[in-house]
């Protein structure tokens, strides 16, 4: 039997999301982002959609990565209330064309190419592969190819967006570019440090008191 992983940035447990047409155009989701969610998607966003109101903890990469350009393709603003986490934030809130923070966070702790493109980290994820999943080396291949395409998938989501993988190589990271010595789950830009890789002209603030209801340790920079 052939096995093949999906590459998860998530914050939690989930399960899959609810897509709903809440306007002529306008849409919300609300949950993670499980295998199949593009196609449960695609069943309620069209040409129609101007905006997308969001609260996720992310969820399957490829899945978010596919919804993203789906998104970008088209002038939509996304609007986070709660959390916009892991996938949500590397993918969803990266496409929109506007975008506004509404009494939520957006969290950052890494994308594919950050956490498992380089060549110390693809590494360990083949020797994980091996020695902990028993995968055969046809699946662990498949699943470098499909890792291959998630990167390059992400790479030209950045580039059409004008976002620097700077923030995901920094967000991967245990300290979060603090250099502090401590350990943080996720990454809360304030407006200037998103400003600095490039995500300009966001409505709204971080509301950091969201993430108080979660036992993750994050920094707010």
């Amino acid at each position: 039997m052939r096995v093949f992983l999906a590459l998860l940035l998530l914050a939690g447990p989930a399960s899959a999301g609810v897509w709903t047409k809440t306007g002529p155009d306008t849409m919300s989701f609300k949950g993670g982002i499980d295998i199949g969610e593009y196609d449960r998607f695609a069943l309620v966003f069209g040409p129609s959609i101007k905006e997308i109101v969001v609260d996720s903890e992310g969820g399957v990469t490829f899945e978010g990565i596919r919804i993203a350009h789906a998104i970008a393709a088209q002038n939509v603003k996304v609007v986070v209330t709660g959390e916009c986490l892991s996938s949500c934030a590397n993918y969803l809130f990266v496409a929109g064309h506007q975008r506004e923070i509404r009494g939520g966070v957006v969290g950052y702790h890494g994308n594919v190419q950050a956490c498992f493109g380089t060549p110390a980290k693809r590494a360990e994820w083949i020797e994980k592969m091996k020695n902990h999943y028993h995968m055969t080396p046809e699946d662990i291949r498949r699943n470098l190819e499909a890792q291959d395409k998630e990167v390059a998938d992400e790479a030209r989501l950045l580039s059409m967006m004008g976002v620097s993988q700077g923030l995901f190589e920094r967000s991967c990271t245990n300290d979060k570019g603090m250099g502090d010595g401590k350990s943080y789950a996720f990454l809360l830009p304030k407006r200037a440090t998103f400003e600095k890789y490039g995500l300009w002209g966001i409505v709204g603030e971080q509301d950091p008191a969201v993430m108080r209801t979660r036992a993750w340790p994050y920094v707010h920079d």
